[in-house]
């Protein structure tokens, strides 16, 4: 579409939005003002270099994963889960019964799990686990996402 001269307005779903993945391939040049959305924080953004959970996932990656892709965005989707089960297990606090960890799974109020973007968090009730209240809107400015205001978001 770029070398026809024609640019319409691109959407990408936010499985395809980290850097080091589908707008590298694509060419950054090319993929400068497509929107997306996401939940979590992209470790590629620099925005997050001095963050207390990016911190947190860098110093694991360098201790315990070899040869660690830092700015691999789906390795940092796994971490974040990996977070959430852990916090999640803790709340079960020592009854890890089936019915007691799915009964705490669906009665989250507000929960942050690691790695989320500011503003979102997780609710869920016995007949509505979905995922997150929200995801934030972003658009791709040839190098990073840069949020849109959180009005704006889903």
């Amino acid at each position: 579409a770029g070398s026809l001269g024609w640019n319409p307005l691109r959407f990408i779903t936010y499985t395809g939005s980290p850097v080091a993945a589908t707008p590298t391939l694509a060419g950054l040049d090319v993929f400068k003002g497509t929107i997306s959305h996401n939940n979590l924080k992209d470790p590629q953004d620099p925005q997050w270099a001095k963050d207390p959970e990016m911190e947190g996932y860098v110093a694991w990656m360098n201790k315990d994963y070899p040869k660690p892709d830092i700015k691999n965005g789906y390795i940092f989707s796994g971490w974040s889960i990996a977070g959430a089960m852990v916090d999640l297990l803790k709340m079960c606090d020592g009854n890890f019964s089936r019915d007691h960890v799915l009964y705490v799974a669906t009665h989250l109020h507000n929960y942050r799990a690691p790695g989320l973007l500011p503003g979102i968090t997780l609710s869920t009730s016995p007949t509505d686990y979905s995922e997150f209240q929200t995801m934030r809107n972003m658009q791709f400015d040839g190098a990073r996402w840069v949020l849109l205001p959180a009005d704006e978001s889903m």
